[in-house]
């Protein structure tokens, strides 16, 4: 049988880490549906922005790849995803460059919320994803997050990912789709490496209210191709 998917989920700096929070309830809702594992990744940051981005954040995600090298040592490689929110994207995205460094591949990443920037060159997702060091990458993205809106009066630290979408030079980038929309047989897998969708109405945390929470963690779990068991190849 082939390796299960294994998720890691990276929060934003006020996601409670006791209690109800996102990435507390993604994983078992995953794990109990679909063939993978899934593991929270809570963390601390402190109150200046800049600190945050330039020392927290790195240092958080050397921890987590070293964390990730060792264990994938121990068990074997295992397709590897991150899902992450807010300040949690720009780790993620650390993450990854950090993964790459050490010959570790991620296929694929859902940014939401993001406060990358949303250029893919400044945000160095280009990068990754030209050398294959990720297959894929998701944005959530709504036009009214005032938090990341906000986050653009102090310029030079914080991006705009999480209410621009994906772009490169001003431009628009890659596959476009509006909420939960599912992408079809015919969207062009192999040919759209990033896929901004589009919520308009939504705060920066109204993914993961218990309205739509069921509806967000489905469209994750099929973003990231996740298989139920009985539909796994053996």
């Amino acid at each position: 049988m082939l390796p299960a998917p294994h998720i890691i989920c990276i929060n934003g700096i006020r996601t409670p880490t006791a209690g109800d929070s996102w990435p507390k309830r993604l994983g078992p809702y995953l794990e109990s549906r679909y063939r993978c594992t899934a593991e929270s990744h809570y963390y601390r940051t402190g109150p200046v922005a800049p600190w945050n981005l330039w020392a927290v954040n790195p240092r958080i995600a050397r921890v987590l790849a070293s964390s990730i090298e060792s264990r994938m040592e121990e068990i074997g490689i295992h397709p590897l995803h991150l899902v992450a929110h807010s300040n949690g994207t720009n780790i993620a995205v650390s993450l990854a460059k950090s993964l790459a460094s050490r010959q570790i591949r991620v296929d694929q990443i859902i940014l939401i919320g993001s406060a990358i920037h949303s250029d893919v060159e400044k945000s160095g997702l280009s990068d990754l994803v030209t050398s294959g060091q990720v297959r894929r990458v998701f944005a959530y993205c709504s036009p009214d997050d005032g938090v990341i809106s906000r986050l653009q009066s102090v310029p030079g630290f914080y991006g705009s990912l999480g209410a621009r979408g994906f772009d490169r030079g001003g431009m628009g980038l890659g596959f476009r789709v509006i909420a939960y929309q599912p992408l079809g047989i015919d969207w062009g897998v192999e040919r759209h490496r990033y896929v901004t969708r589009w919520f308009p109405g939504y705060g920066h945390s109204d993914y993961f209210d218990l309205a739509n929470r069921g509806a967000t963690y489905e469209c994750i779990a099929r973003d990231l191709a996740l298989e139920t068991p009985a539909s796994c190849p053996i």
